[in-house]
C-alpha cells in the first residue's frame, strides 16, 4: 500500500471531521486559511505544530494517521481517551467538579469582600491616609 501524500491525509482529515477549511482554520487558531492550503499545494508538509493544534482542537483526529497516513482519521470511543492520555491532552470540562461548581457562590462572595477592602485601600491612599 502506497503512503498517502500529505495534502490527502489533510483533506481526508477534514472531510472525515465534516468541516469546512475556514471553520478548521478557526479552530487551528490560524490567522489565515494559507497555511493549510500550502498542504493541499504541496508547499509545506503537515508540520509537528499542526499535528498539535489538530489534535488539542480535534482529540478524536488519529496521531498516526496525521504522521504516517496509517488506519483512519478518527478514533472513536476508548480510542480517543487513549490517545488523549497518551499525548497528555485534558480537557478543561473534564478538570471540573461538581465540588468546584458548588463552591463559586463562596468564592464569588470572597472576591467581592476583596474588591470592597481594595476599594477602600484606594480610597484611603487618594486621601493621603496611608
Amino acid at each position: 500500500m502506497e503512503k498517502l501524500k500529505d495534502d490527502e491525509i489533510l483533506r481526508n482529515v477534514i472531510d472525515a471531521l465534516g468541516v469546512k477549511v475556514p471553520e478548521f482554520r478557526t479552530q487551528l487558531k490560524y490567522s489565515s486559511n494559507t497555511t493549510i492550503y500550502n498542504v493541499f499545494k504541496g508547499v509545506h508538509k503537515i508540520s509537528s505544530d499542526m499535528i498539535n493544534r489538530i489534535l488539542h482542537a480535534y482529540p478524536e483526529v488519529s496521531y498516526l494517521y496525521l504522521k504516517r497516513g496509517q488506519g483512519t482519521p478518527l478514533k472513536v470511543g476508548p480510542a480517543v481517551t487513549n490517545q488523549k492520555n497518551i499525548l497528555g491532552i485534558t480537557d478543561q470540562a473534564e478538570e471540573i467538579t461538581m465540588k468546584d461548581i458548588m463552591l463559586l457562590p463562596i468564592k464569588f462572595m470572597e472576591l467581592e469582600e476583596e474588591v470592597r477592602q481594595l476599594r477602600k485601600e484606594i480610597e484611603k491612599y487618594k486621601s493621603g491616609k496611608k
